[in-house]
């Protein structure tokens, strides 16, 4: 169980920036270091715990603005170079 103490929410804030940040293109793998940055306070499988909703979270909310721009044009695109990949794999 995971104390919610005013030092594991100093911790989480800039983890949650550096996700934020990362998952947004900027951040170039900031990602990696926020599940890092939360085993400093807490158990690490439970900074796992934390940060795999919150990642999931943020890819479901994204996904709305990236569900329709140019998916069938990118099928179309990209059908005969995952062919020639899956017959020569």
């Amino acid at each position: 169980m995971v104390d919610l103490t005013w030092s594991f929410f100093a911790v989480a804030a800039p983890a949650v920036i550096f996700v934020g940040i990362s998952k947004g293109g900027f951040g170039s793998g900031a990602a990696f270091a926020a599940a890092t940055i939360l085993a400093l306070i807490v158990d690490p499988r439970a900074a796992l715990g934390i940060m795999l909703p919150l990642l999931m979270l943020i890819d479901v909310a994204s996904l709305k603005t990236y569900w329709g721009a140019g998916v069938g044009r990118m099928r179309g695109c990209c059908f005969w170079g995952v062919c020639r990949g899956r017959c020569w794999a």
